[in-house]
Formats: C-alpha cells, structure tokens, sequence
C-alpha cells in the first residue's frame, strides 16, 4: 500500500499496531539497514530484519492494544518528517502507559516510510515548569 502522506502511513502504522497485523507493519517500514525502533525499556534496534523481527514478537504475542497517538510536533524537510507526541497505550488485561513517542516517516517511490519509531516512558508531566537548558 502506497501512502502519499504522512498522516495516512502514520494512522496505518497505528491500526496495524492496534490490530496486531504483521503484513501492514511490514509494509509500512523502509526496508533498509539504517531504520531504527526503540520499545519502551529496549536497547535499540538496527535495521530491518531485527526491526520487524521484535514487532512480529509483539503483534503475535495475542495481546489486544488498544493505542492513541497525539501529536505534539512535527518538523519537516524535502523528503523526511519527524513527528513527536505522546501514545496512550492500553494492554488487554495489562496496565496501561503513557508514551513519549518520536516517529520518523522518509519519501520514497513508494509512498511514505517509517524509519525510526522511539517510545519510552513519559514523565508524570509532559511539559516542564521551567526551561531545562
């Protein structure tokens, strides 16, 4: 499936998560060694055989998500988008967790791709009292 915006390949990237649907998530990364997934409490993840390897664990692990993606910011350039927001993650039958989540999506012949997706636990407050630098 061909996305021509990043909104589409994004709310994709979350039904497929939501759905547990290995296929669409395969189809959704840029097949190439430099992408990148970072799971809440994970090292690192280097390309795409390892990157979908760990989704294909976690989608076929029977759990139902139930997942929702805010977004906070977005930065854009010729070919590549950073967008930066929080997730609401709930596990069927598990606890639930807020997200600090980073997800890079690149322009390729075939639509937009995901390269990176980063989420860790969020702070108590997503947005500070006072600057940090």
């Amino acid at each position: 499936m061909s996305h021509t915006s990043v909104e589409a390949a994004e709310a994709e990237f979350y039904r497929a998560f939501g759905d547990g649907d290995v296929a669409a998530m395969a189809a959704l990364w840029l097949d190439a060694p430099a992408v990148s997934c970072i799971h809440p409490g994970h090292g690192g993840l280097h390309g795409y055989g390892a990157v979908m390897e760990s989704w294909h664990g976690i989608l076929q692990a029977g759990a139902t998500f139930d997942i929702r993606f805010r977004l906070e910011t977005e930065f854009a350039a010729e070919q590549l988008v950073v967008r930066t927001g929080t997730e609401h993650l709930r596990v069927e039958g598990e606890a639930s967790a807020v997200l600090s989540v980073t997800n890079v999506f690149q322009l390729t012949p075939q639509g937009w791709l995901m390269v990176l997706h980063h989420a860790a636990p969020a702070h108590q407050s997503t947005t500070p009292d006072q600057p940090l630098h």
